[in-house]
């Protein structure tokens, strides 16, 4: 049986977790039996269930046991699993490939999801950032395998964002609000002329960015995001300052990790955590909500009933 999750997280980011682990991959029948009776966990404590894995809530606590024996990607991890002298732990390669999977899910549980993110950008930091790039494709393959056999367990949806219409100011007004000191936006001029209009960037100018361009490239994106998906309505509607800012951010990182289109851009987002939340504005809203009182963004037309 190794353990993953939280307590695997925790120990690789050198963190104290009084908590008892949580989550378990067991290998064959005999361990899913020993874990359940360990746990004392029965049937009618069933909480969610998937192809590969049962979560139970019993006394206000989660477990989460997944079953080996129906996802086969599991087993080549089986002999480099890290044991100490309390449990067998998950190795490093594992941890990055199964927190990079939870960290592209819609998660109702905000810090769950910010646990995992967390934990891949250290990863990636301290140990996977110099490693081949032959390792980087090996743990996205180990990463799309787990998201296919569905083993990320309870609260968690594979399903992407639907991101709100630009109902009230134009998504171009908002971007040329939050643009970094240039005569245009850096994320608009990326754009590619698809059929559809200009909606996707384009990877190949992406790669030729400094890493200065493309952080700005990535805070322009998520400015907007959040700005249309949470603080538009509370600034306009209730005139109320927003409250959390922060939480709200990290909600549109997660929204936009979820999309599967550009996964390039969606693997930055992934590494660079860290960087881009020491790169928040805290006064990001206030820029908002200035411009919303002087009129300076574009408004749509649109029929709206307060």
């Amino acid at each position: 049986m190794m353990i993953v999750g939280r307590t695997a997280n925790n120990i690789y980011l050198g963190l104290e977790d009084e908590l008892p682990p949580n989550e378990f991959i067991c290998w064959n029948n005999e361990e899913l039996k020993n874990i359940k009776e360990k746990l004392k966990v029965k049937e009618k404590d069933v909480c969610h269930t998937n192809n590969a894995s049962v979560t139970y809530h019993t006394e206000g606590k989660y477990y989460t046991i997944h079953d080996a024996t129906k996802v086969a990607v599991f087993e080549s991890f089986k002999k480099h699993a890290y044991t100490t002298a309390k449990v067998t732990l998950a190795p490093l390669s594992f941890v990055y490939s199964w927190t990079r999977a939870k960290a592209t899910y819609l998660s109702s549980n905000l810090e769950d999801w910010e646990d995992n993110i967390k934990t891949h950008s250290h990863i990636y930091e301290t140990y996977m950032k110099d490693v081949p790039n032959k390792w980087h494709r090996r743990t996205e393959l180990w990463s799309r395998y787990l998201i296919f056999f569905g083993a990320m367990g309870y609260k968690q949806s594979y399903i992407p964002h639907q991101y709100k219409s630009y109902d009230l100011f134009t998504e171009d007004s908002l971007f040329d609000l939050f643009k970094f000191d240039r005569p245009s936006s850096l994320w608009q001029d990326s754009l590619l002329c698809l059929t559809s209009g200009k909606t996707q960037p384009s990877q190949a100018l992406w790669k030729c960015l400094s890493d200065e361009n493309k952080l700005e490239l990535i805070m322009e994106r998520l400015y907007v995001d959040c700005a249309n998906e949470f603080l538009i309505d509370e600034l306009v509607e209730f005139d109320a300052t927003a409250q959390d800012i922060v939480r709200l951010f990290k909600k549109a990182i997660m929204f936009r990790c979820s999309q599967p289109n550009n996964p390039w851009l969606t693997t930055y987002m992934l590494t660079h955590f860290k960087l881009i939340m020491s790169s928040f504005d805290e006064y990001f809203p206030d820029y908002l909500a200035d411009a919303i009182q002087w009129n300076l963004l574009t408004r749509t037309k649109v029929n709206r009933i307060y």
